[in-house]
């Protein structure tokens, strides 16, 4: 039996700041807690073809763990299936890992988010060749765009800032000057009256 990941999945972990404009479907009712996933040997890796059911449930298995480097390799490897349903849906979570850590890097590393998020739009729209009616694939693609949209309004504003603080930094060390050369004016003036007067005297 194939098992699916759910795909509200992302939701809470992307819309902890963003407003939830829409909700995705959640894991298939026949879904069976209690059923193993299937497993398949290095051997029958190897065959061909390879047991393609068993490579996606493997990837099913490492997102969940949270090894998505993992669960990338079987979901790439699962998408040259010829049953095009089980391809869109390796396709759907190949752009889900991709998703799930552009939304961790998010914070430190908003460049490299951004790059993962149009992976996983390209991803998404690969699940929507494979699976035109899939309307997931559709709504996480437009989720992902609302997010690198986000995360660029972000930085400009950080540049932004950035830029405000040079500026007013490099004002405030002008006027430091400023008032240092009139304090040295007023000071050598001040020197030169002196010197006039004792002259005077």
């Amino acid at each position: 039996m194939i098992r699916y990941l759910p795909r509200h999945f992302l939701l809470p972990l992307l819309y902890a700041t963003m407003a939830p404009c829409l909700l995705l479907s959640s894991a298939l009712a026949d879904e069976d807690p209690s059923l193993p996933l299937l497993e398949a040997t290095p051997e029958e890796q190897v065959k061909d073809p390879p047991n393609y059911e068993s490579l996606y449930n493997q990837g099913v298995a490492a997102y969940r763990d949270g090894n998505y480097e993992d669960a990338r390799q079987l979901f790439t490897r699962s998408t040259a299936v010829t049953d095009r349903q089980l391809e869109a849906k390796a396709r759907f979570n190949l752009a889900n890992c991709e998703y799930s850590e552009a939304v961790t890097r998010s914070s430190e590393n908003p460049e490299e988010a951004i790059a993962k998020l149009e992976t996983a739009i390209s991803h998404y729209r690969g699940a929507i060749e494979a699976n035109p009616q899939d309307p997931d694939a559709r709504a996480n693609a437009e989720l992902a765009q609302l997010l690198i949209e986000q995360l660029k309004q972000e930085q400009e504003q950080q540049n932004q800032d950035e830029q405000n603080q040079d500026q007013q930094n490099q004002d405030e060390q002008n006027q430091d000057e400023q008032n240092q050369d009139e304090q040295n004016q007023d000071q050598e003036q001040q020197d030169q009256e002196q010197q006039d007067q004792e002259q005077q005297n």
